[in-house]
């Protein structure tokens, strides 16, 4: 054996019984001098009122034969021997001596012992203080003692807790009753469903115009570049309807009908994220709780995503784009005015824009820079400069009558170039062309204007074909413009009565479908309710459920303490 044995087994042994949740077996030799054991005083420093120490004395029957005091034994049963406390002091008999002897012989040898003992009819040993049945009683109840103690004290610091978080729920939140992440999601797939869609079919939103207001913004920048510019730079008119043709044909035979339900489409998600947006905002209204908003957007978001619009859509946008950009009769005279006023609408409106990238090309004005502390840089220093050149040389064409929109020749380039020079300021050659075409496209834009507000009186000269090739009052314009706005009208509408009759009942399948899918995992709920209320919700419906059971586990041990008590006969302090 190992020098170290004893210190290890000691070292050992404390180690467990300082365990504060431990029950010490404090065992003794019955048949040996008990006083000579350091076990007590071990025992008695550790668990010193022995509040959780049970005193066992082995080998009675041996004590019994080699003739010990009797006196003795009582002492020690009784507690008043050793210098140690104790629940309760057991006499046990835990063998014969013999490997052999199985659990139940041990046992029948034991009852015998005790039945026949002289030490037991002299009255030493109490009924309640022997066997190792006894014993193991003792043990359980003071283990489901210890138990029933801690369960009650954890009990106890819980209520505490709860009240505290009840409380601060009060100050917080006094409006809302404490629900969990998942009482909070059943509830908003019902609330989500009930919000958005009402919203979506009892909005006062004019789709048409919706959708005419974005068919526009998305195409204007391609008709006037690629279309009416082009065709505007023609000397004759029936070069610039030619043209015209042509380049509507082009457009049309680019998947036309696609970018029109593209644009419907993003118009009508567009729309339904306000409304969700204004919704959320409250509006005035008391009730709407902000909790929800996160899983409501991303939800709407989600689902609009996923909507695809059907397919029939196309084809007959198909049909309608095609009929609208081949028709350029104008039957009437209200269609006319209709054509005029917007072209001119589109004409200022590319002006208006075209006059801020040659504000931001020449930087501020002489107002701008005293009143903003504003100064041009060089590069809109030298911009301005060439734009004075290039006025100059716009006025000499135009006496020549030349088209506003032609190009400028690479003699003139040279010409501006040159008269930069002797101010001292160098300018790139791709910069002149870039500012001529600025300038070129206002004028244009500018004539365009005028001749529109002429062409306000001009449908029966249309009407009766009195126009002709050397007329001053040319609106051929009109045609472009009216079979423009005859195309965008006529999708609008169809892609409006798609969105009513159709799409938003797809797109509230496609809503409660996500919705249901977001349920499906505590990672997204958490993703989707967060913050002090939600946190503090999940705390509280936590301790409430601890506490119940603990409440009821507490109850049962103590339905089973009354019972065992009633059974055995016998207690333990």
């Amino acid at each position: 054996m190992a020098s170290d044995t004893k210190d290890t087994i000691y070292s050992l042994s404390r180690s467990y019984m300082t365990n504060p949740n431990a029950i010490i077996l404090c065992i003794q030799d019955g048949s040996i001098d008990a006083e000579r054991s350091n076990v007590t005083d071990l025992v008695s420093s550790i668990d010193p009122d022995g509040s959780r120490t049970i005193f066992v004395l082995t080998k009675i029957d041996m004590a019994e034969r080699s003739v010990m005091n009797p006196d003795r034994i009582r002492k020690i049963l009784e507690g008043k021997l050793f210098p140690m406390k104790a629940l309760g002091y057991f006499a046990v008999v835990t063998g014969r001596g013999n490997v052999s002897d199985s659990i139940e012989d041990i046992q029948r040898y034991e009852q015998e012992y005790f039945r026949t003992s002289l030490l037991m009819k002299k009255g030493i040993f109490k009924a309640h203080q022997t066997t190792t049945k006894n014993l193991s009683h003792a043990v359980s109840e003071r283990f489901w003692k210890m138990v029933k103690d801690t369960v009650e004290a954890q009990s106890l610091a819980l209520t505490a807790q709860r009240f505290n978080l009840e409380a601060e729920w009060k100050n917080h939140f006094p409006k809302h009753r404490p629900m969990d992440r998942k009482e909070l999601y059943e509830r908003s797939r019902v609330k989500i469903m009930d919000e958005v869609m009402t919203a979506c079919l009892t909005s006062n939103i004019n789709w048409i115009r919706t959708i005419e207001e974005s068919l526009w913004k998305h195409f204007a920048p391609y008709l006037f570049e690629n279309i009416y510019f082009p065709a505007a730079s023609s000397e004759t008119r029936p070069m610039f309807n030619t043209i015209i043709d042509i380049k509507l044909r082009e457009w049309r035979e680019k998947n036309l009908e696609q970018m029109c339900l593209t644009v419907g489409s993003d118009a009508m998600k567009d729309e339904i994220r306000k409304l969700v947006e204004h919704n959320a905002a409250g509006d005035g209204d008391k009730e709407q709780d902000s909790v929800y908003d996160v899983i409501k957007k991303a939800a709407v978001d989600a689902a609009l995503e996923k909507h695809q619009w059907e397919r029939q859509a196309l084809d007959r946008l198909r049909t309608l784009v095609a009929n609208a950009l081949d028709d350029s009769s104008i039957a009437t005279s209200l269609i006319w005015d209709h054509a005029v006023e917007f072209w001119q609408n589109a004409v200022v409106e590319k002006l208006t824009d075209l006059e801020g990238r040659l504000r931001q090309e020449t930087g501020p004005g002489f107002r701008e820079r005293w009143l903003s502390w504003r100064s041009a840089s060089p590069a809109q220093r030298a911009a301005k400069e060439t734009l004075l050149e290039l006025d100059k040389l716009q006025k000499n064409l135009e006496q020549r009558k030349v088209p506003h929109l032609s190009d400028l020749s690479a003699d003139d380039v040279s010409a501006v170039r040159k008269n930069l020079e002797l101010k001292k300021i160098p300018v790139d050659g791709d910069v002149v062309r870039h500012l001529w075409t600025l300038l070129r496209e206002q004028a244009f834009l500018k004539d365009a204007s005028k001749r529109a507000e002429n062409c306000r009186s001009c449908f029966y000269r249309h009407q009766k074909g009195s126009f002709d090739d050397g007329d001053s009052t040319n609106c051929d314009d009109v045609l472009l413009f009216s079979r423009v706005r005859r195309m965008i009208s006529q999708t609008s509408r169809s892609l409006a009565q798609q969105i009513d009759e159709s799409e938003v009942r797809r797109f509230e399948r496609e809503l409660k479908r996500t919705v249901n899918e977001f349920g499906q995992g505590q990672e997204g709920l958490q993703r989707f309710f967060s913050g002090k209320r939600v946190d503090l919700a999940e705390k509280l419906k936590q301790i409430r459920a601890i506490q119940e059971k603990l409440d009821v586990f507490v109850a049962t041990l103590s339905d089973e303490e009354r019972t065992k008590r009633a059974k055995l006969g016998f207690s333990i302090r």
